[in-house]
């Protein structure tokens, strides 16, 4: 009786395939889709993106990039990402979430944010935002700006990601840099006009071998490194 009552289903959705192909109705899916809670967010505010009709995966993630990064090419690795669950370690796969990048991004200017499938570089969904200086941080702040450039992350050593934070004495051009022990450079994180203060960024040393690197910053003609030891 059951199995009488499975092949009148199979073939009731057979038909319903047939009769839809014979009068060209065309058959879609839902596509994996990406938007941002705001299209303009300032330096350091909270980003907040939901994603929907993933394929699930406790892997799935998304990234930011600039304008012009390519992912996945070893050498333009995200600003910023997270797992499906919002963190970066990967225990559940969700179809339809959304995940919180707390604080966002230190540098003003355009970025892109990507939907990616399976913890490689498929690009599921994307689209653009921008980041302003705006007020940066606020006035009643001002005390607690830093009077001198510091270099510092957390946690040290670390394993696979660490969050760097560094302190600015005055708005300026600043480069941001990960560097090994024979001086080459393996990733470039801030390259642009960020705003006076405190600033943290996150870095994923995921495709790095395990060893001793260090971050340099320079803003102008002053030069800060920080020594930090990835451990897998």
């Amino acid at each position: 009786m059951q199995f009488g009552k499975r092949v009148g289903s199979i073939l009731t959705v057979l038909s319903t395939f047939l009769l839809l192909a014979w009068f060209g109705v065309e058959i879609t899916y839902a596509q994996p889709h990406l938007s941002l809670d705001k299209q303009v967010y300032e330096i350091l505010e909270p980003i907040e993106a939901t994603f929907s009709n993933g394929p699930g995966n406790p892997t799935d993630w998304v990234g930011i990039y600039k304008p012009g990064q390519v992912p996945g090419n070893g050498v333009d690795y995200s600003t910023l990402w997270l797992y499906v669950n919002g963190t970066q370690t990967a225990d559940v796969g969700l179809s339809d979430a959304w995940v919180t990048f707390d604080p966002g991004l230190s540098e003003a200017g355009d970025w892109w944010a990507g939907f990616f499938a399976n913890d490689v570089y498929e690009l599921l969904d994307s689209l653009a935002f921008k980041v302003t200086s705006g007020s940066g941080v606020g006035e009643e702040a001002s005390a607690e700006m830093p009077e001198s450039l510091s270099l510092n992350n957390y946690p040290n050593p670390f394993n696979p990601g660490t969050t760097i934070t560094f302190n600015l004495p005055g708005a300026g051009e600043v480069t941001l840099k990960i560097i090994d022990i024979r001086g080459e450079v393996k990733a470039t994180l801030v390259r642009g006009t960020v705003s006076r203060g405190r600033h943290t960024i996150r870095f994923n040393g995921e495709s790095l071998a395990s060893g001793v690197y260090f971050i340099l910053l320079q803003t102008g003609q002053r030069v800060a490194t920080h020594r930090m030891l990835l451990m897998k």
